[in-house]
């Protein structure tokens, strides 16, 4: 057989290490560019180089659209099974980078029912603080007062102390604007009911903690990014 020739050698030697430098930098590019995935976090935690949560500024925060109840659920309500999971992967993926893309991104404001106040743990995405389930209440045109909306929100609110729980009672009405702490969509899921229209769900997440969270029975409290999350948690109830 026929001895190569050295230069043979040098150049797949080469190749070899062409091909792999492209791999590493295609490898890495899906690693940080998906940090929501859950091997990829993990990866990204084990380097030290997972993205913490930061808190916006009051002054700058994240572009977005306000919506109330209704709204929303045009905004939402249409969206098929394959667009609702798409949806939520990338709105998972912009809430771990900080929403440095902003194409997602939409605020809450309207008038809401407490409906239930409950503990994080370690099933969610947020492991600490308290979720509120909300009811979305509307006026009508020639009806006096609130009514509900099939619009229902899952506030999380970071870091909450275990106390203020009992300061959101079951009942109270609770007023969502855009300022001060920009509550943003993380999360959303489209419930079917036979003979009516679908419930929109949303979850929703603060992105600026400047001020604290007023609780309609007067009392107040501090929320403040999470200190980590569980990636491999749920981003609702």
């Amino acid at each position: 057989m026929e001895a190569k020739p050295p230069h043979f050698w040098w150049i797949l030697a080469n190749l070899v290490a062409l091909c792999l430098a492209i791999w590493s930098w295609l490898f890495f590019l899906e690693v940080f560019g998906n940090p929501h995935e859950p091997r990829n976090y993990r990866i990204l935690k084990a380097l030290g180089r997972e993205q913490m949560i930061e808190a916006h500024s009051p002054l700058f925060p994240p572009q977005g659209d306000t919506l109330n109840p209704r709204n929303l659920y045009k905004k939402f309500s249409q969206l098929d099974e394959k667009e609702v999971k798409t949806l939520n992967s990338e709105l998972k993926r912009v809430y771990i980078n900080n929403h440095k893309d902003i194409r997602y991104n939409t605020y809450v404001q309207g008038s809401f029912k407490i409906l239930k106040a409950a503990q994080l743990n370690a099933s969610h995405l947020i492991p600490q603080g308290l979720i509120l389930s909300l009811q979305a209440m509307v006026t009508h045109d020639g009806y006096d007062g609130l009514t509900p909306y099939p619009v229902q929100i899952h506030l999380i609110l970071p870091q909450a102390p275990h106390q203020a729980r009992a300061w959101l009672q079951t009942g109270g009405l609770l007023e969502i604007r855009q300022n001060p702490h920009y509550f943003s969509v993380l999360h959303v899921e489209r419930i079917q009911r036979s003979g009516d229209d679908p419930i929109l769900s949303l979850t929703c997440v603060p992105l600026v903690y400047a001020q604290e969270v007023s609780a309609p029975n007067g009392k107040s409290f501090m929320i403040s990014p999470p200190e980590s999350l569980e990636i491999w948690g749920k981003s609702h109830p």
